[in-house]
Parts: structure tokens; C-alpha cells; sequence
């Protein structure tokens, strides 16, 4: 990496490729970045070129005996949001069967066993480089760029639960305005898409004329009803303008890992490599006037060990000489 490098703080994964594989001494590209991320072995942002809208999202911690009670009382905890019976159009929507009576359907982002996501939390803009929290879309969507290049499959799955990232240590959902959700009646995506159709249909201005006029009523009411939190619904992706990047702080920490690795490697001292060490010392021993097998054999070479200026206490001395019988048994194995 050039001297440019400590002046960056983020790297496209191109870029972050080339720098592993420098560090690694082999050759790294970014299908093994992508996968790296997905295994938790590296942590991958995004650089939101534009602003782009964020809703908070605080953890709340909800235990099976918590919600044991709540089922019991059906009072939730504060953030908790549960299914209510009554809600069918929920279920036809998603396609879900109702909870049996012994128990509940609780509706917040589970990240794990006893932690869940308040999803109340203000919506602001974000802009730069965020962190990908990987609880959500982003891990698809990760899945998705990695089958890409290998095939043009697509992945057979679905999270309802959006895309997450973390800014500054926290956690926030990525929204987007309802005017961009074609699905939604009245929001200028659906009324675009509506014009276009209409106006291309081999039908008279008198009915073309007529069914713009509902298109617009309908797009009045819209305006009307559709007022704060409402404009926005949850991404389920990145926005096209956004890219991929490493930061310099995920680098540095993934090079110390792979030092940390490599050093605990170089520390590590096989049972072979113990058996020939073991092995010396015996042959050391037998030919000194030092035995290694009898009662005192230890005290006497912590005796030695100090006159040679190093310090070793006696059980230190003890243990690795009970093991010298084992070693030479091995060794003649080996």
C-alpha cells in the first residue's frame, strides 16, 4: 500500500483486497472480503454517497421469564410490541398462523435469545461511512453480490426486518420515503407508474381522461392522511448511490488477528516437538551426574537451573520431568 494509505480512512474493497493480500503475502480479492464479512471475521461498511434516512433503534432486553409474565398479564415491556388477536389482516399479510393461547407472538427484530429491537426510535438523515450491523438485509444482500460472481442465481430468501447499520456506536434502521414505494396507493412511485400505464393502453382520451382524474383524487388523499412517521417505511437493501467500503480501523484490526494467529502458532509446541525436547534433556541427564528418576532429581536441576542465572520454581521442574518417561516412549513411537 502506498504512503497514501495513513492518510484514508476507508477503502473500497478493491483496494482493501490488495492491502490483505499484501499483509497475507497471497492473494486475497473481494469475493473473500465479502465472504470474510459474512463469517464475522471482518467487519464491512457502506459510504452513503447522498443523505439517506435512519430510524434509531434501541436493544431491550425481554428473558423467557419476562415474557412469561407479559403473556400471563398481557402488560409488555416498555418498546415491546405484541400480537394482538383481533389483528387477522397481519396474518393474511404475512402469511403467519395465530399463536397458540400458551404463547405469544412478539413483533420486534429478535437478535438474539433475550434481546430485542425498539423500533420507535427518531428518523434522521446519515451520510458517510457506517458500519453494516449484520442482523438484517445486509446479510443477504452480502449473500446476494457473493452469488453474483460466482453464478447468476439468486438467493431464495427474505428478512422482513430491513437493512441495519451502526453510526458513531449506534444502532439504526435505513428508511426510505413511502413516496418511493410503488405498492402503496397514491405515493408518487405507484402514480408514476399508474400515468404510464394508463397513457399506454389503446383506449379513448375520454377514458384516459377519466381515470387520470381518480389517479389524481386518489394522490390528494394520499397527501392528506400521510403525515410523520407514516412517510417512511423500512429499506430492504442499500441505495443504489452507496458502495462498499473497509475502513482503515476494520483493516488494522483484521492484520492484528491474523498477527495474533500467526504468533500464537510460532508459540505453540507440538506433542511431537515436546517428545524430542524431552527426549534431550533425558539423554542430558543420563550422561550427568544428574538423574532425572530419582526422589531429589527435581530440587537438583531447579538447583542448576539457578546457577545458570534463570529462575524456575521446583514444581515447574517436576512437572515436565514426570513427563520424561512418557516422551521416550513416544519418541520410540514416533
Amino acid at each position: 500500500m502506498n504512503k497514501i494509505y495513513k492518510f484514508k480512512k476507508w477503502f473500497t474493497l478493491c483496494d482493501a483486497a490488495k492491502y490483505l493480500s499484501a499483509v497475507c503475502e497471497g492473494n486475497i480479492d473481494e469475493l473473500d472480503i465479502l465472504q470474510l464479512a459474512i463469517d464475522r471475521e471482518i467487519e464491512i461498511s457502506v459510504m452513503f454517497m447522498s443523505p439517506v434516512y435512519a430510524r434509531r433503534c434501541d436493544l431491550i432486553h425481554f428473558n423467557e421469564q419476562e415474557r412469561k409474565i407479559a403473556l400471563e398479564t398481557g402488560v409488555y415491556s416498555k418498546g415491546i410490541s405484541a400480537f394482538d388477536e383481533s389483528d387477522d389482516e397481519f396474518l393474511r399479510m404475512f402469511n403467519l398462523k395465530k399463536p397458540e393461547k400458551s404463547k405469544s407472538l412478539i413483533l420486534n427484530p429478535c437478535i438474539s435469545k433475550d434481546v430485542f429491537l425498539d423500533m420507535n426510535g427518531p428518523i434522521g438523515e446519515i451520510e458517510g461511512v457506517c458500519d453494516l450491523a449484520m442482523i438484517g438485509v445486509e446479510v443477504l444482500f452480502l449473500k446476494e453480490k457473493i452469488q453474483s460472481k460466482i453464478n447468476d442465481n439468486s438467493i431464495d430468501s427474505i428478512n422482513l426486518n430491513g437493512t441495519f447499520v451502526r453510526k458513531d456506536g449506534v444502532l439504526m434502521q435505513l428508511q426510505d420515503t413511502v413516496e418511493n414505494n410503488p405498492y402503496v396507493e397514491g405515493s408518487y412511485s405507484y402514480v408514476e407508474n399508474e400515468k404510464m400505464r394508463i397513457m399506454s393502453v389503446s383506449k379513448g382520451e375520454e377514458y384516459k381522461n377519466s381515470e387520470l382524474a381518480k389517479l389524481n383524487e386518489m394522490r390528494r388523499k394520499f397527501l392528506e392522511n400521510v403525515d410523520g412517521d407514516e412517510r417512511f417505511f423500512c429499506m430492504h437493501g442499500l441505495p443504489l448511490d452507496s458502495n462498499l467500503v473497509i475502513t482503515k480501523k476494520s483493516l488494522q484490526d483484521f492484520e492484528l488477528k491474523i498477527s495474533s494467529s500467526d504468533v500464537k502458532k510460532e508459540n505453540s509446541v507440538s506433542v511431537k516437538e515436546q517428545c524430542t525436547l524431552l527426549t534431550i534433556i533425558a539423554a542430558i541427564c543420563e550422561h550427568s551426574t544428574v538423574p532425572y528418576d530419582k526422589p531429589d532429581s527435581s530440587k537438583n536441576i531447579q538447583m542448576i537451573i539457578e546457577e545458570c542465572g534463570f529462575k524456575m520454581d521446583v514444581d515447574t521442574v517436576r512437572k515436565w520431568i514426570k513427563k520424561i518417561p512418557d516422551a521416550i516412549e513416544g519418541r520410540r513411537k514416533i
